[in-house]
C-alpha cells in the first residue's frame, strides 16, 4: 500500500511537471498555484461586420477576432483591439457625472426673499427720507438708519450669486455679505453707543454734542477692516467652483454631482478673520445696549435696538448648525434654502425692530396734533415745532423701577430736609429782626427821656 501525508502529497503534487491540454503544466512550490508562466492566456475581439442575405438585407455579424496572446509572462498584440465606438482608443474608466444644477423652484424662492429685503430696505429707508424733518426720524439721525437700509439690501443681494454657478459669483457673494454685515452691525453700534455716551456725560453735568460723524468713526474702522481683508483673500486666494460629488455606483464611480462655492484651503483663515471682526462689533454692540438697558430714551429705542441685537444673536446660533448640516447634505438646493432663509429672517427682524416702533410713534403723535385745537392747541403747535427743530435724541431717565423708588424716597428725604433747615433759618431771621426793633425802640425810648415827644408818637411810627 502506498500512504501519503499531506506534506509529502503536497510536495509530490507541486514538484511534478506535465504536459496538458492547455500547454505545459508547473506549480508553484509555496502557494501550490499552477505558474502563470506555462498558462496560454489570449484576448478575442469580437468585431461587427456587415453581410449581405439573399434578400439583400443588411446584417451586422460579429466576427471572433484574436487581437493579443500571453505568452510566459509577455504579452503579445496581434491586431488592434476594436472599441464600441470603432476605434481604437481605450475609454476612460471614470464614468462623467451628470451635473444636477438647482431647481428652478428654490431659485425662484431665493429671488423672491432677495427681493422682499431689498423692497423692504427701500420702502424704509424712502420713509425716512420723507419724514426727516420729524422729531421721530431726527432722534434717530437719519443717515444711520439709511446705512442700516443699505447694509440689509447689501445682505439680501448676496443670496443672487448662490443662484449662479460660476467662481465670480462666488466672490460678490462674500463681498456683498461681508460689507452688510459690516454696515448693519456698525449702524446699530454707533446708535447704541451714542446713546450711552451722551449719558455718561449727563452723569458728569457736562454738556455734549455727539455728531453723525463722531458716531460714524467706529463705522469707517470696521468697514475698512473688512475691504482689506476681502481685497487680500481676493487677490491671494480666491473662491472658486468646485464640482461635488452628491452620488456614486456600487464600483464607487461618480453618478451625480453639483457645483458649490469652495470653503476650503487657506482662505478659511480669512472667514475666521471677518467673523472675529463683525461678531465683535455685534458682540460690543450687545454690551453698549446692555448698559443702556434701562435707559428711558425717547421713542424708546433703546428697547428696540436691544430686542433688535437679541434676534441678532438668537439668528446666528441657529443659523450655525443648520448651515452646518445643510453642507452636508451635499445638495445644492438645501443648501440654497437654508441660506436664504437665515439672510431672510436676520433682515426682516432687524428692519421691523428698528423701523416699525418709529412709524407707530410718528402716526401716533400727528395724530395727537390734530386733536390739539383753540390757544391750547396753538401753544402746543408751537412748542411741537420748537421741538421738531431740535436734533438729537433726548434722555428721559436711566434708572430701574426699583431704584427710581429709592432716589424718589432719597429726594423727598433730601427735600424734607432742606425745608427744615430753611424753616429754621427763617425762624431765626424772624428772631434776630424782632431784637433788632426792641433795642431800636429802648434806644428811642432813652432820647425822648430828653425830650418833649409823646411815646404815643413813637409807637405809632413804630
Amino acid at each position: 500500500d502506498v500512504q501519503l501525508s499531506n506534506n509529502s502529497h503536497f510536495y509530490e503534487l507541486t514538484h511534478n511537471d506535465f504536459s496538458g491540454i492547455s500547454g505545459q503544466v508547473s506549480f508553484d512550490d509555496v502557494t501550490g498555484s499552477r505558474l502563470s508562466t506555462t498558462v496560454l492566456y489570449s484576448v478575442t475581439n469580437f468585431q461587427p461586420e456587415k453581410i449581405m442575405d439573399g434578400n439583400n438585407t443588411n446584417l451586422i455579424h460579429f466576427q471572433p477576432v484574436l487581437t493579443h496572446l500571453e505568452e510566459k509572462g509577455n504579452w503579445n498584440q496581434l491586431s488592434p483591439y476594436i472599441y464600441a465606438d470603432g476605434t481604437a482608443n481605450v475609454p476612460s474608466d471614470e464614468l462623467e457625472p451628470t451635473i444636477v444644477s438647482i431647481s428652478p423652484v428654490w431659485r425662484i424662492v431665493a429671488l423672491f426673499t432677495c427681493g422682499i429685503l431689498c423692497a423692504l430696505s427701500l420702502g424704509f429707508a424712502t420713509w425716512t427720507f420723507v419724514n426727516r424733518k420729524s422729531r421721530v426720524v431726527r432722534a434717530s439721525q437719519p443717515i444711520f438708519l439709511y446705512i442700516l437700509c443699505l447694509g440689509i439690501a447689501l445682505i439680501g443681494i448676496s443670496i443672487i450669486p448662490f443662484t449662479v454657478t460660476s467662481s465670480i459669483a462666488c466672490n460678490l457673494s462674500v463681498w456683498f455679505f461681508s460689507i452688510g454685515s459690516a454696515l448693519t452691525s456698525s449702524a446699530i453700534f454707533s446708535k447704541t453707543w451714542r446713546i450711552n455716551k451722551i449719558m455718561n456725560s449727563g452723569n458728569k453735568l457736562k454738556r455734549i454734542k455727539v455728531t453723525a460723524f463722531d458716531a460714524s468713526i467706529p463705522m469707517v474702522c470696521l468697514l475698512s477692516g473688512n475691504i482689506i481683508i476681502l481685497a487680500i483673500m481676493t487677490a491671494v486666494d480666491p473662491v472658486s467652483l468646485d464640482l461635488k460629488i452628491s452620488k456614486e455606483d456600487s464600483q464607487g464611480r461618480p453618478v451625480e454631482a453639483y457645483h458649490r462655492c469652495d470653503a476650503n484651503g487657506d482662505r478659511v483663515w480669512f472667514y475666521v478673520v471677518l467673523s472675529l471682526i463683525n461678531g465683535s462689533a455685534i458682540g460690543w454692540a450687545v454690551y453698549q445696549a446692555w448698559k443702556a438697558r434701562n435707559l428711558s430714551v425717547e421713542y424708546s429705542e433703546s428697547k428696540y435696538i436691544f430686542k433688535a441685537l437679541q434676534v441678532t444673536v438668537i439668528v446666528i446660533f441657529v443659523a450655525a448648525p443648520l448651515l452646518i448640516w445643510a453642507w452636508d447634505q451635499e445638495d445644492a438646493n438645501i443648501m440654497l434654502f437654508a441660506i436664504s432663509a437665515v439672510i431672510f429672517a436676520f433682515g426682516c427682524s432687524t428692519l421691523f425692530l428698528i423701523f416699525i416702533p418709529k412709524i407707530k410713534a410718528s402716526k401716533q403723535k400727528r395724530k395727537n396734533n390734530t386733536r390739539i385745537s383753540g390757544f391750547a392747541g396753538a401753544a402746543s403747535r408751537h412748542s411741537s415745532s420748537a421741538g421738531e427743530r431740535q436734533s438729537g435724541i433726548k434722555i428721559l431717565y436711566d434708572l430701574s423701577p426699583k431704584d427710581m423708588i429709592t432716589k424718589i424716597e432719597t429726594l423727598e428725604a433730601q427735600l424734607q430736609e432742606a425745608e427744615g433747615k430753611l424753616k429754621i433759618e427763617a425762624e431765626k431771621t424772624a428772631a434776630m429782626t424782632n431784637g433788632d426793633t426792641k433795642i431800636e425802640r429802648e434806644a428811642l425810648l432813652d432820647d425822648n427821656s430828653h425830650r418833649d415827644i409823646p411815646i404815643e408818637s413813637i409807637e405809632h411810627r413804630d
